[in-house]
């Protein structure tokens, strides 16, 4: 989802007459995005990812035999968690490839296969991880770097897509190398006391922390998180729960990564001495996933009406084969010289919980001046016309934006809601048109409202 897309081909056209190259050097289009039916050339890898890795005896090497490996992406940027970096694995292992290139997860998302021809790169390790690059890095004698991004396609082969990814249920004293850069859920565990009520990292410098886990027997583990990730400012659940995340050392010290909150469902009471109450719990969650592109959303619950105009709300994809979907709204090509249009979550049920917290993601591509707002009602019945119910309008982050194209999608910050009982739902409302040259194309993606028990 973090990439940047063309909404349609009339603006592609638009954008050409203005400057055919500046649209080759900056625009990312929808036409170059994977394959829509995610053909596999099934390819016969010719070693696994465990044996490849022992080719690795303590200084970075260069690949020098055609060897070609294949698993399937486990982790990707689209949460900024992961910089520059895909982590892939097969039944035998996992290892992280090094990309000087960002938006990696418009074509290389989370469950599509790969094939990796390995000639010609380096495998090294930073800090006992085990990694591969394009280059040795001057003055180490076991770092890699980034592959130049003009080599990717040459060296990165695109294989089937929403390929199924079954993490492995260990437990924190069972890990060691063998789980490196692998997918692995840990049961039973919590935040410190020390840390929770804290957020995963600091957004606003931009600054990573380490945060830790425990299980209920008191083993502990640290779980790094980016300053630049777009969950950086949210807060960490009080409750027990499983995780889900990439294994990781640095040195002497096991780490963990997660992908994204959704790898954190802490919605049991906590163990132990920590405390804590019921923790916390998902009140409602959508991530539009499923969605074909380009479709008026009809989501069951959900309401997407038209105040002024006729404009819908539609899905967008990041990819083929509705890989990341999202929801999104726009007057461009539209006609309508103005456009008020709604799209409405379900009913919410705040009665059980306190210190409710809403989060989504979002961007605006091809930025003019079109607005995106939010709202929340407790009065609104779910009728044709909800602009006749109260709603009390919501402040959130200024979401990024870009002309022409889009920015890559980023948190709207977590915003508190536990003012507001009973039962809510939330708006998002877009207002544009093109009298006033305002077509921005907003899109939304990853709504989740929490509270504490």
């Amino acid at each position: 989802m973090q990439s940047l897309h063309m909404k349609n081909s009339s603006r592609i056209l638009a954008f050409m007459l203005f400057s055919v190259t500046l649209l080759t050097a900056c625009i990312k289009t929808k036409y170059d995005a994977p394959p829509t039916d995610g053909t596999d050339p099934n390819l016969t890898p010719t070693m696994t990812i465990a044996e490849f890795k022992q080719l690795y005896t303590g200084t970075s090497v260069e690949i020098q035999d055609s060897i070609l490996l294949a698993g399937v992406i486990i982790a990707d940027d689209k949460s900024g968690n992961f910089y520059k970096t895909l982590v892939f694995q097969d039944a035998t292992a996992g290892i992280a490839i090094r990309l000087d290139a960002t938006g990696l997860a418009n074509s290389y998302m989370i469950g599509r296969k790969i094939y990796v021809q390995t000639k010609g790169l380096f495998l090294g390790s930073y800090g006992n991880m085990i990694q591969l690059g394009g280059a040795a890095t001057a003055g180490s004698p076991t770092e890699v770097d980034a592959l130049p991004s003009s080599l990717i396609t040459r060296h990165i082969i695109k294989g089937s897509l929403n390929n199924e990814i079954v993490p492995i249920t260990v437990t924190i004293p069972e890990l060691n190398d063998a789980y490196q850069n692998r997918l692995i859920k840990l049961e039973n565990v919590q935040f410190s006391p020390a840390d929770t009520g804290f957020t995963y990292a600091d957004g606003t410098l931009q600054l990573t922390k380490n945060v830790t886990v425990q299980d209920c027997n008191g083993n502990t583990i640290i779980l790094r998180n980016s300053g630049y990730a777009t969950f950086a400012n949210a807060i960490l659940p009080s409750g027990k729960g499983t995780l889900t995340v990439v294994y990781s050392v640095f040195g002497t010290t096991k780490q963990l990564y997660i992908r994204d909150l959704y790898d954190v469902v802490f919605d049991q009471p906590r163990c132990g001495s920590g405390g804590g109450g019921g923790g916390s719990v998902t009140l409602f969650e959508e991530k539009f996933d499923g969605l074909v592109d380009n479709v008026i959303i009809t989501l069951p619950g959900w309401v997407n009406s038209s105040e002024v105009g006729t404009v819908k709300w539609k899905s967008g994809t990041a990819g083929a084969n509705g890989t990341n979907p999202w929801a999104e709204c726009s007057a461009f090509g539209t006609n309508q010289s103005s456009v008020k249009s709604w799209l409405i979550t379900p009913e919410i049920d705040l009665t059980q919980t306190t210190q409710e917290k809403l989060e989504f993601r979002g961007t605006g591509g091809f930025h003019n001046g079109a607005l995106l707002r939010l709202f929340i009602s407790n009065n609104y019945d779910g009728g044709a016309t909800p602009w006749t119910a109260t709603w009390t309008e919501l402040s959130f982050n200024a979401l990024p934006t870009q002309n022409p194209g889009f920015a890559p999608f980023a948190s709207s910050g977590i915003i508190d809601i536990s003012a507001f009982d009973g039962t809510v739902r939330l708006g998002w409302l877009y207002e544009g048109g093109t009298a006033t040259n305002q077509t921005t194309t907003w899109e939304i993606d990853n709504i989740i409202v929490t509270g504490e028990q």
